[in-house]
């Protein structure tokens, strides 16, 4: 296990020197960005039904379609739900998803499918008592549910590389200390019923760190693996996205910063493309940025507060790849005073863009 603290992206220096840079002041970061890139207008992909008022993660499922869960933490009247849309943009309500108690149901939040075309999800039920789940459905219908690990505080992003699961927990309370700790959980899909400690006894656990910024003390969030293997993983407060060098027993051997955002952005998802370029939401300010191989970062879309009608970012949470687009989902939940968002109002969104 690593755990090691915030520093400052070694590529700054380099790229001030060959682009045009401004500079963004935020809790006492000096951040350099690049204004090079051109920004771009997002639009509406779909308008979602009201049993998903709050869209998150998305993953493809074997047979193209766009899979996307629903935690709906903004209508307590729905449940937690996963749905289905096709490629002609019918959506197909595949039912909420079960607790680990009889007869509960949880919020479902990061999402993957596994080489064995089955779904992985992280599960919200409260306080140290989250869920990794292995779902499996049959003509769109959910024939079983098996259990990876329980008792997670909070369990957020998740992807699925080769025979593991890669789960980030954005706080680890358990963990005492003046900054909060978050981490990265790893279990293997044959993994059943593994019980979560949230602490360092925990050997799952491959890698922590802690968050400087007061205004925002919320960890590790989103994930991805670029084309080398690599995880990458972004933590919300501080806006540091770090990658991780794993071994071929999917331990952490190495590790450096990709990029350093403004602590305002808020990064949540993300996901490369074919040639290795990083997109990755700002949550809190309505943001899309593009992070090269170098670690070059540019922000390529800002909307304002929106309702996201006309397919303005409206707290991006997630996005991918699909139809050529990406895609990306819209939270509209949170409105603190350091969020763009205002309000959750109708309709409930997805944007997308071409890149």
């Amino acid at each position: 296990m690593i755990l090691f603290k915030k520093r400052t992206s070694p590529h700054v220096s380099l790229w001030m020197l060959v682009l045009a840079v401004f500079t963004i002041y935020s809790c006492n970061k000096k951040v350099n960005v690049s204004r090079g890139a051109e920004k771009v207008e997002p639009g509406l992909f779909l308008e979602l039904p009201d049993f998903c008022p709050t869209p998150d993660a998305f993953s493809i499922a074997p047979d193209g379609s766009l899979i996307l869960s629903c935690p709906n933490y903004a209508e307590k009247t729905v449940r937690g739900t996963i749905i289905k849309i096709r490629h002609d943009r019918s959506v197909i309500n595949l039912g909420p998803v079960p607790g680990i108690k009889p007869s509960t149901f949880g919020a479902p939040m990061g999402i993957d499918h596994g080489p064995d075309g089955e779904l992985y999800v992280c599960v919200n039920q409260g306080a140290d008592n989250g869920s990794i789940l292995k779902m499996t459905f049959k003509q769109d219908t959910l024939i079983k549910t098996e259990v990876i690990a329980h008792g997670i505080n909070g369990p957020n992003g998740l992807k699925v590389k080769g025979q593991a699961i890669y789960v980030t927990t954005p706080k680890l309370p358990k963990i005492k200390g003046e900054k909060n700790t978050s981490g990265i959980y790893r279990f293997l899909l044959s993994d059943r019923n593994v019980h979560v400690n949230n602490d360092f006894s925990d050997p799952n656990l491959i890698f922590t760190t802690q968050t400087d910024n007061p205004v925002r003390q919320f960890g590790l969030d989103g994930l991805a693996f670029d084309q080398e293997g690599n995880l990458v993983a972004g933590d919300f407060g501080d806006g540091i996205i770090y990658r991780l060098e794993l071994s071929e027993q999917g331990r952490v051997i190495g590790e450096k910063v990709l990029a350093d955002l403004p602590d305002s952005t808020g990064i949540d998802g993300m996901l490369f493309d074919s040639k290795d370029n990083l997109f990755v939401v700002g949550f809190s300010q309505n943001q899309l940025w593009k992070i090269d191989k170098k670690g070059n970062s540019s922000m390529i879309v800002q909307s304002p507060d929106t309702n996201g009608e006309k397919g303005g970012l409206d707290q991006p949470v997630d996005l991918v790849i699909f139809q050529e687009k990406i895609i990306i989902s819209n939270f509209d939940l949170m409105t603190d005073p350091d969020m763009v968002n205002t309000a959750h109002d109708k309709p409930y969104t997805l944007s997308y863009l071409y890149f």
